[in-house]
């Protein structure tokens, strides 16, 4: 299939984001995981600042497949319930589909969830079997609490458990990936260490 991209696109960047293929593919194939790894189910993510886009590794996506998702970063609403001012181009979305096609991923469905702010990229090779297991741990919960949000302070519902912070600790990343501060990655999506 050959796809006609317009050549003066200025939201992808490439440069930036075939790195990010690169490193993100080996992370999500090829790293082994330690046994106690706690991986939330959201993946690795990285922001790719200068095209305002968030780029997620997700070990069990759609189908319980492993996938890439590009989000709008920082979406702009105009007034009223109207649609947003800086919506994602297709081309972006082929991009990083041509991308993943370059670096070896065959890609077994596309899907545009929301209104130009973010598409699900199904790849047929799945993630490594101890990523699936990592991120397995996470959908379970906490072992004592049976919560994913024991973490959290008495007053939030939680137990101050460290269960979630001890089984980051051994997390083996992407390169590009950082983690952020916990009130700042439940604000814009961006799924971190939570210390």
């Amino acid at each position: 299939m050959s796809v006609a991209l317009s050549p003066d696109s200025d939201h992808y960047d490439a440069l930036a984001t075939a790195e990010l293929v690169a490193d993100g593919l080996h992370w999500l194939h090829d790293t082994d995981q330690p046994d106690t790894a706690i991986i939330d189910s959201r993946g690795a993510a990285a922001l790719v600042a200068a095209s305002n886009r968030i780029i997620r590794w997700v070990p069990l996506g759609w189908g319980w497949t492993a996938g890439v998702v590009i989000e709008v970063a920082h979406v702009h609403w105009g007034l009223g319930m109207g649609a947003p001012l800086n919506p994602m181009p297709c081309d972006d979305v082929m991009r990083l589909a041509a991308d993943l096609r370059q670096y070896g991923s065959d890609i077994a469905d596309i899907r545009c969830t929301t209104n130009g702010l973010s598409a699900a990229l199904s790849l047929q090779r799945p993630a490594h079997p101890t990523l699936c297991a990592a991120v397995r741990r996470h959908m379970s919960g906490c072992p004592l609490h049976h919560s994913r949000i024991c973490d959290r302070p008495e007053s939030r519902g939680g137990h101050r458990c460290t269960w979630y912070r001890e089984g980051q600790r051994g997390v083996i990343w992407p390169l590009r990936h950082r983690p952020k501060r916990s009130d700042l990655s439940r604000r814009n999506g961006i799924e971190g260490d939570r210390s």
